[in-house]
């Protein structure tokens, strides 16, 4: 969906709502006719999502309007869409795309419907009951070391091993990754820049790296002419920057290859980095600074504690 996107109806009441997100102040109430097609409510959604959340969130929320839009119609009114509506959207997107990214989608609409009530926009969520559908085959979780050993085996050495091995060194996102620049390597102190623009939360932070993501790095860079540190040679291109659809296929591949569960993607690898770090005793604050999390309780969900680990801890104590 682009930014061409214009509501139909009411287009003074509509300019002084986005300009009222534009300002970060939202008076109450609109009427529920200054926005009456599904089209204009997502430009306001947009325009929203521009000032509050980060550039990788609004990307998200703009494909997954996009897709509602074309199922149920740009030019319906707000007032048409039922719970049936979404219901059945989730019916034919299950049949497209994995659970774990549909139930990202159905977050999403749900956030949506909730704003626009919020702001008087419609006057029913017909999101609020819907629920998202649980996966029984995906565990959703860190991978143990076997299936760190497995995947890894089965990507090739070069650049694409090494961009997988420094994830679950460094926790790092995968659009931190890719866009991750020669100059953002602070060497002096071993640390990773990441920056504002590319962040989830919308702020830059300092990555630490270990004696191993040094070393990988410093291959990297050694002979580099691309200001990307991952990339590959293309037709066009003596070095193009890896992407983030290539970055999930290097490990779709990989788990495929090495017949592992398919509830594992690239995100699992900044879980299984985390969960690393937690389960070796690194305290939570420095752990939720590494991975940029918003708050401690966001780095805890990523803690999994088990019988081991259970045992380890008491065993820790001496009196």
């Amino acid at each position: 969906m682009d930014d061409s996107i214009n509501g139909r109806g009411h287009p003074d009441q509509l300019t002084r709502l986005n300009a009222h997100i534009q300002e970060r102040s939202f008076p109450l109430p609109y009427e529920a006719t200054a926005v009456t097609t599904l089209q204009s409510a997502a430009l306001s959604y947009l325009a929203f999502s521009r000032v509050n959340h980060s550039p990788g969130t609004t990307t998200r929320i703009k494909y997954v309007l996009d897709r509602f839009l074309q199922f149920a119609g740009r030019d319906t009114a707000l007032t048409q869409i039922t719970p049936s509506t979404i219901e059945s959207f989730k019916e034919k997107r299950i049949t497209e795309i994995r659970v774990s990214s549909l139930n990202i989608e159905i977050r999403h609409l749900k956030a949506f419907f909730r704003w626009l009530l919020r702001m008087s926009i419609s006057t029913a969520n017909p999101a609020s009951e819907i629920k998202q559908i649980r996966d029984r085959e995906e565990r959703k979780g860190a991978l143990n070391r076997d299936e760190i050993r497995r995947l890894l085996a089965h990507i090739p050495k070069g650049t694409k091993r090494e961009l997988i091995r420094l994830a679950l060194l460094t926790a790092m996102r995968r659009g931190e990754l890719c866009q991750l620049r020669i100059s953002d390597i602070d060497w002096k102190n071993s640390e990773l820049v990441v920056r504002a623009s590319h962040a989830k939360s919308g702020k830059s932070r300092r990555v630490p790296l270990s004696g191993a993501a040094v070393s990988i790095l410093r291959r990297l860079a050694r002979g580099e002419k691309s200001e990307f540190v991952f990339t590959y040679p293309s037709k066009r291109y003596l070095n193009r920057r890896i992407t983030e659809r290539q970055a999930s296929q290097i490990v779709t591949d990989a788990r495929k290859a090495a017949g592992l569960p398919g509830w594992i993607h690239f995100h699992s690898l900044r879980h299984t980095a985390i969960t690393l770090m937690l389960e070796s005793g690194a305290d939570v604050v420095s752990v939720r600074d590494i991975a940029g999390h918003s708050s401690i309780a966001v780095t805890d969900r990523y803690s999994h504690s088990g019988s081991e680990q259970r045992h380890r801890a008491v065993g820790m104590v001496r009196v």
